[in-house]
């Protein structure tokens, strides 16, 4: 596995699980996972599949979001106001997703 790739994520994975209070165990039964994947998962034992982040993620309460990398620093800087003043959202969305996808 490209560890230095994924190594990041995983952090941010370990993370959250830990500051909700879940245990490896306990999140493995409730999303189906064999006993002892999400730990070998967080070891970087096992390569990070894209569904498997996305799951975990959003089992979290996190949502992944691609940007370009030219906009990252103002990206990071939304997600840094943020957490500083929760009692402003950092945007407003303007819409329905729904609304423009002609489906």
């Amino acid at each position: 596995m490209k560890d230095h790739i994924y190594k990041p994520l995983i952090r941010q994975l370990v993370d959250a699980r830990e500051k909700l209070g879940l245990t490896r165990a306990s999140v493995s039964k409730q999303l189906g996972f064999p006993q002892g994947y999400l730990s070998r998962l967080e070891q970087g034992q096992y390569d990070l599949k894209a569904s498997t982040l996305i799951e975990l993620s959003r089992f979290y309460g996190l949502e992944i979001i691609l940007a370009p990398i030219q906009l990252l620093p103002e990206v990071r800087l939304l997600l840094h106001d943020s957490t500083e003043n929760d009692s402003e959202p950092a945007f407003v969305p303007l819409g329905d997703e729904d609304d423009n996808d002609g489906e």
